[in-house]
């Protein structure tokens, strides 16, 4: 973006046209470039960086806000899956026959559910 503003790529004059989707990367980054040179050939080239520096601003803070959200809604997530571990394991532990706890040795698999 910033090579457009400070005239070390070439300037596009001419509205890209989409061919393909697997031109999409390029026909983005033309479409981008021609709207900077319009931009700053009409409104100067103060304004077009300001409105460069306010979008990269912006995406970043938007990305810090839905990372937060994220992690936020992941948090409840992992606490609702060990509550459910925890609960499941206090039901076992307590449907277990009292002779369970005695002191004799015995093979069993008391985590089958």
């Amino acid at each position: 973006m910033l090579q457009v503003l400070f005239e070390n790529a070439e300037k596009i004059t001419e509205k890209p046209v989409f061919t393909s989707i697997w031109d999409i990367i390029e026909f983005g980054k033309n479409n981008l470039y021609y709207y900077l040179t319009l931009l700053s050939d009409t409104k100067g080239k103060q304004y077009a960086l300001l409105l460069v520096v306010s979008l990269v601003i912006s995406t970043f803070l938007l990305k810090n806000l839905f990372n937060y959200l994220a992690l936020n809604h992941l948090m409840h997530l992992k606490n609702g899956v060990l509550k459910d571990i925890r609960n499941k394991m206090y039901n076992k532990i307590i449907s277990l026959p009292i002779s369970f706890y005695s002191e004799k040795e015995k093979v069993i698999l008391w985590l089958e559910c």
